[in-house]
C-alpha cells in the first residue's frame, strides 16, 4: 500500500485535521511528521515572529497554539518532509495553507495553498470574498494572496486553536455581504464550518476538506472504509 506523508508546521500527530481531511483513510496510508516535533521550550521561543514578521499559526501536541516565524521554521519543515519520505511516504502534503516555495521533495509535493487558490479563483473570480484567518497579524498577507481585479476582500481573524473557531456577532456582520467565505487555515473543522455557514447563508469553503477530496481522487488508500483513528508518526 502506498502512503501519503502529512507534514504539519506544528507537531504531529494531528488527528483533528486528518479526521476532517481524509475521514476514511486507512491508518497505514498516512504518515505524519511535524516541523516542531521534539522541540524544547527554548528552541520554540526562538521561532517566534520578530521585527514585524507575519505570524504562522499551528498547534502543539499538548493543545497550545503557537505563533511561528515562517523563515525561521523553514529548515525544520524541510527536515520533517525528508523524514516522512524516509519513512515511506510516496507523496507529501504540507498541512498548512501558507505558501512554501522553498520546500522541495523527490516525490510529488502537494501544497494546499495552490489547490485552495485555484478553486476559489474559479468559483469567485469577481465579487466579495470573505477570508477567515487564524491571526490578525496575517491581514496584509491575506489581502496580497486573495485580492484580484474586481474581487474585494473582507478578512476577519479567528483562531481555531486559541478560541473555538466559531464566529462572534462582529465577524458575521463583517462578512454579511460576501458571496463566498474561505476558512483559510487547515485547523478549522467541519463543526466550525457549519457555525459560520448557518448565519451567513453563503458557501463556506473548509480548506482541509477541499484538499482531502482531491487527495482521495489521487490515492484510493485515502478513501478506504476504515476511518482514521490513529496515524503512523515519525519523530526526529
Amino acid at each position: 500500500m502506498t502512503a501519503t506523508g502529512f507534514v504539519t508546521i506544528g507537531q504531529a500527530p494531528r488527528p483533528d485535521i486528518l479526521r476532517s481531511m481524509v475521514p476514511h483513510a486507512s491508518v497505514a496510508s498516512c504518515i505524519e511528521t511535524g516541523a516542531l516535533d521534539n522541540i524544547d521550550e527554548d528552541e520554540l521561543a526562538a521561532l517566534a515572529p520578530t521585527g514585524g514578521a507575519t505570524p504562522f499559526v499551528s498547534r502543539l501536541r499538548d493543545g497550545r497554539e503557537v505563533l511561528i516565524d515562517k523563515q525561521k521554521l523553514m529548515p525544520r519543515l524541510q527536515k520533517a518532509v525528508d523524514r516522512a519520505i524516509d519513512d515511506g511516504a510516496r507523496s507529501i502534503v504540507i498541512v498548512c495553507t501558507g505558501s512554501f516555495p522553498e520546500i522541495t521533495a523527490q516525490v510529488p509535493l502537494i501544497f494546499p495553498d495552490h489547490l485552495l487558490r485555484a478553486n476559489v479563483d474559479q468559483l469567485l473570480p469577481a465579487g466579495n470574498l470573505g477570508i477567515v484567518m487564524p491571526n490578525e497579524g496575517q491581514r496584509a498577507m491575506m489581502h496580497e494572496k486573495w485580492e484580484r481585479p474586481g474581487r474585494q476582500i473582507v478578512a476577519v481573524g479567528v483562531s481555531p486553536y486559541a478560541s473555538d473557531g466559531k464566529p462572534d456577532h462582529a465577524a458575521i456582520e463583517s462578512l454579511a455581504n460576501c458571496d463566498l467565505v474561505v476558512l483559510d487555515c487547515m485547523g478549522f473543522s467541519e463543526e466550525m464550518r457549519s457555525a459560520w455557514q448557518e448565519p451567513l447563508s453563503v458557501p463556506v469553503i473548509l480548506a482541509n476538506r477541499l484538499v482531502g477530496r482531491i487527495l482521495e481522487e489521487l490515492d484510493p488508500a485515502l478513501r478506504q472504509a476504515t476511518p482514521v483513528s490513529g496515524v503512523s508518526q515519525s519523530a526526529d
